[in-house]
């Protein structure tokens, strides 16, 4: 579960529309773990209203980046 995990943080950002600046918090990195049975938060930056989606382990959030390029998403827990 761990892989499926760290590989769809990896692909984990889908744009639409134009290409943009959107990051994940530096925190996001390969061999992260995360406690299990927790809501996740995913956040980063990206370009002042920019929707940002977060898919993973079955789960997809979106989101608009607020004025200062802020974004975040809770994910459910995931066993």
């Amino acid at each position: 579960m761990r892989f499926r995990f760290v590989a769809g943080m990896a692909l984990m950002i889908l744009v639409a529309g134009t290409r943009a600046e959107v990051s994940p918090a530096r925190l996001f990195t390969d061999h992260m773990v995360i406690q299990r049975g927790a809501r996740v938060p995913v956040w980063g930056t990206a370009d002042s209203g920019e929707e940002v989606t977060v898919s993973i382990a079955g789960q997809t959030r979106s989101t608009r980046a607020d004025a200062e390029g802020r974004w975040r998403v809770d994910l459910e827990p995931i066993e």
